[in-house]
């Protein structure tokens, strides 16, 4: 079955180190990309979060799969970055109308980096980080408790919304459906049973989920809800964010001066 979830179940440092503190890193990174624009800046994150990707044993299969996800783009935005800037120079290739100059080159490149650095950033969140403990750290941050168990809930029920799809249409394809027959518009027709078929059964599956949140007194005024496991700041995470706070710090320094 096709995984919604990209955490790799492991037990190093970054696994156990608070959701809240990776997130303070991933704001603080995506902080420093936006406001130091250059090579340096955006390389040294990306080396970076490969260093903490391998520190936390995430295989290397997925990271290659990270980049060839993000390929294409990387191939794409400097493409389309070469046409914005005609008039500078040096021009390294000139055909027609098109005027491929090397500050073009450079300044498309940077930006397919900061895009591929900024996911990088957030896959070293969502790698190491279980979809409970993300929601419990929203919530810790203030984010209001149905607001989390609402996104918690739809984080558990997308694979298996798409468990019970794959569902219909093989049992759909076994009663004579053919969805790769015929037009654009006559495939898109043949898919109305399977919406249909969804539609109620993730109607049943929201009602028989209230019931049971009902029965544990949800929305009850007064009631304070608890949870298996508390995030607690350990003394290793302080640490981490002292020495995120610091690299922060060092960041704005260098912006002010430079």
């Amino acid at each position: 079955m096709f995984s919604f979830d990209l955490y790799v179940q492991r037990a190093s440092w970054l696994h156990r180190v608070d959701p809240r503190v990776k997130l303070l890193f991933i704001v603080e990174m995506t902080v420093l990309l936006l406001v130091l624009p250059n090579f340096p800046v955006t390389l040294g994150v990306l080396a970076a979060c490969h260093v903490l990707l391998a520190s936390a044993c995430i295989p290397w299969t997925r990271i290659a799969g990270i980049w060839r996800l993000m390929l294409l783009l990387t191939l794409l935005v400097p493409l389309l970055w070469l046409p914005l800037m005609p008039r500078a120079e040096p021009v390294l290739l000139e055909f027609w109308r098109v005027r491929v100059t090397l500050p073009a080159l450079l300044r498309g490149l940077l930006m397919a980096a900061r895009l591929d650095a900024l996911a990088f950033v957030f896959f070293v969140w969502l790698l190491t980080t279980e979809q409970r403990a993300i929601v419990q750290g929203f919530v810790r941050l203030g984010l209001p408790y149905e607001w989390g168990l609402t996104l918690s809930l739809s984080l558990r029920y997308l694979p298996t919304l798409h468990s019970i799809y794959l569902q219909i249409v093989d049992a759909l394809r076994a009663r004579g459906l053919d969805l790769g027959k015929g037009s654009l518009f006559a495939r898109a027709r043949s898919r109305l049973p399977i919406l249909v078929a969804l539609l109620v059964t993730a109607l049943r599956s929201s009602e028989n989920v209230g019931r049971a949140l009902e029965a544990r007194a949800l929305g009850t005024a007064g009631v304070r809800r608890t949870s298996l496991h508390e995030l607690r700041l350990r003394r290793a995470d302080l640490l981490c964010l002292a020495a995120l706070l610091l690299l922060l710090l060092a960041g704005l320094t260098i912006l002010i001066a430079f």
